[in-house]
């Protein structure tokens, strides 16, 4: 999948390894860490929602962190883009349910 794989943890057990849990360093696809169909890896199980009951999978913890290693800052939730000319915001959107046509065709 292009976002991870499913890793059997256990028989009949799979769990999602995303693929920011694969390796410290950014993939762009799986294949870029070489891992296959049908390998065997190491994974720790993170967390299991307790909604679903799937499990959360790394690899990376489990790896040395690369010397000079900075994590990337992230922004914080609300902070958003400046917006372009005419552009509207999500919440400034006329719902979808909302229909101009109010012809009625019985």
């Amino acid at each position: 999948m292009p976002y991870g794989c499913f890793v059997e943890i256990l028989p009949g057990k799979d769990g999602l390894l995303h693929i920011s849990e694969i390796d410290w360093k950014r993939l762009e696809t799986v294949e870029e860490a070489g891992i296959k169909e049908g390998d065997k890896i190491k994974v720790k199980l993170l967390d299991i929602d307790p909604k679903t009951g799937k499990y959360k999978l790394s690899r990376r913890v489990l790896l040395e962190k690369p010397e000079g290693y900075v994590e990337p800052q992230r922004r914080p939730r609300g902070e958003r883009r400046p917006r372009r000319d005419g552009e509207q915001r999500h919440d400034e959107r006329r719902p979808r349910h909302e229909n101009n046509n109010t012809e009625s065709n019985d």
